[in-house]
């Protein structure tokens, strides 16, 4: 991206983003243009549970990327919290 640091990019990439070349979960499709996964709205708007299918695909390219990329996943992740209520550190 024009004007992004480099330095943004790699902090990004090593946590908060995850791009990966895997089969896309249910109404998902790979972009050859952008070269990435992407859930169309129109997916989640039909989707049975939007909330859900949204939470599907999240998580299954996120895994795809913490697997592919031999993150530490047990030192990354946590559970869900509780919403609006900060989980302790």
């Amino acid at each position: 991206m024009p004007g992004l640091p480099d330095a943004v990019t790699r902090e990004a990439y090593s946590h908060e983003v995850s791009s990966a070349d895997r089969l896309a979960p249910s109404g998902g499709l790979f972009d050859t243009t952008l070269s990435e996964f992407i859930l169309p709205y129109e997916a989640v708007r039909t989707a049975p549970s939007p909330d859900d299918a949204l939470l599907d695909f999240l998580s299954a390219t996120y895994a795809a990327a913490a697997d592919t990329g031999g993150w530490a996943r047990a030192a990354l992740e946590c559970p869900p919290g509780t919403p609006a209520r900060p989980r302790p550190l």
